[in-house]
């Protein structure tokens, strides 16, 4: 089993609704890929047996009570401890993909790991990321060559650890501390754009006239978003998908599902 590349995020409390899903559909995607969450709490007690029975698709592992010395009292304090991941948490892995948990992973003709080593190739750096346009921001999906970024971003992360374990980020957002972190540790910044999504992301549909919709898409492109629709159609015939839906039953699917639909 090829499982080089690890897919990893933070979550708190009140995302953790979205863990069975998330893991649901990245292993029905990638099942070489390893998956690595790390809890600010520990794991609803509610989500213990799924994630056993989903442990039966692929590699899961849980860090729960993750960075309870750091400070997690404004959004995006939170959102900045997926840039200081250690890399011993990383062993086992040549990659590393930090994405969102809120977003479910669907199989694309170009892996996920394909798609970030040639966009690497192509900007001769061993990240994968975009500066969002008239910004000094980094976008929130991040992808890393393990060796080559950490063998540079070591000391600056201790150093942003250290800032946000004194409060010193509170009011900073976290993709402009990324920014900042890959301008100091020497690596250029990305030119172009490239953040594909690489499945569907619910907090489009967390109410039914969001109006972040139809901009995403645009920008996205919604015939992908249709793709991914059509993958998450196929799997919604699967009898753990139902397992897996039925624990919460996500208001975002619903919403999602009546939108392309219509």
């Amino acid at each position: 089993m090829d499982n080089k590349l690890c897919v990893a995020t933070i979550v708190n409390r009140a995302y953790q609704k979205y863990i069975p899903m998330f893991l649901y559909f990245c292993l029905k995607s990638y099942p070489m890929y390893g998956i690595k969450l790390f809890l600010t709490e520990k794991i609803d007690e509610r989500y213990r047996g799924i994630i056993d029975r989903l442990k039966e698709l692929g590699t899961i592992e849980l860090v729960e009570n993750y960075a309870k010395e750091f400070p997690k009292s404004m959004h995006h304090e939170l959102k900045t401890l997926r840039w200081l991941l250690e890399v011993d948490f990383f062993d086992a892995y040549d990659y590393i993909y930090v994405g969102d948990i809120d977003i479910i992973i669907c199989r694309e003709n170009e892996s996920l790991l394909d798609q970030h080593l040639k966009h690497c190739a192509n900007i001769n750096l061993p990240y994968s990321n975009s500066v969002r346009p008239n910004s000094k921001r980094l976008s929130g999906l991040h992808f890393m060559k393990k060796n080559e970024y950490y063998e540079k971003m070591n000391g600056v992360m201790r150093k942003y650890r250290l800032l946000l374990k004194n409060g010193a980020l509170r009011y900073a957002k976290n993709e402009e501390t990324l920014y900042k972190m890959v301008k100091e540790s020497g690596f250029l910044l990305p030119e172009g754009w490239f953040r594909p999504h690489h499945g569907l992301h619910l907090h489009l549909w967390r109410g039914k006239k969001n109006p972040l919709i139809d901009g995403t898409l645009k920008e996205v492109g919604k015939n992908i978003y249709e793709e991914y629709y059509g993958f998450y159609k196929f799997l919604t015939k699967d009898v753990l998908f139902r397992e897996v839906y039925n624990i919460d039953q996500l208001v975002e699917l619903s919403n999602m599902e009546e939108y392309f639909e219509k």
